[in-house]
């Protein structure tokens, strides 16, 4: 015999929710909302090739 509590069904709930609504952080939202891209495959995408173009200015200027 088990016992669930009320309390224990609304987190549940919620975990549910938050769960399957994605795991996009807030550029990535904030790329979408702005219709910069259309989804977050694009906004990845878009995120790495800004860390790759970061990355090569800095050791520009760390070699020069």
């Amino acid at each position: 015999m088990s016992v669930q509590f009320e309390e224990e069904n609304r987190f549940n709930e919620s975990f549910k929710k938050r769960d399957s609504s994605g795991s996009s952080g807030g550029i990535t939202k904030w790329l979408i909302k702005n219709r910069i891209v259309k989804d977050e495959k694009g906004a990845n995408k878009i995120m790495v090739i800004v860390t790759i173009i970061c990355l090569i200015i800095a050791v520009y200027f760390q070699i020069k």
